[in-house]
């Protein structure tokens, strides 16, 4: 089998690549401003999120299943 060798073709970019649900997120609230969430897994996605965008978030179970989180910086 022989293959064709090409040059100067552009790389497809990924299409999984860029800002997930918790990075647009956090990206549109204010330092100062909180959202509910209702699984402990979802606190641990945004504070992943949060810490390689380089902010800080606080959150607080207020019920069963019910997480409030807030951003901090």
């Amino acid at each position: 089998m022989e293959f064709m060798i090409e040059q100067n073709v552009p790389k497809p970019s990924h299409p999984t690549k860029g800002q997930g649900k918790w990075q647009k997120l956090l990206k549109k609230m204010a330092v100062g401003d909180s959202v509910a969430v209702n699984s402990e897994e979802s606190v641990r996605g945004m504070r992943s999120a949060a810490y390689k965008m380089g902010m800080t978030i606080s959150a607080i179970r207020v019920q069963e299943n019910i997480y409030r989180v807030h951003r901090k910086s």
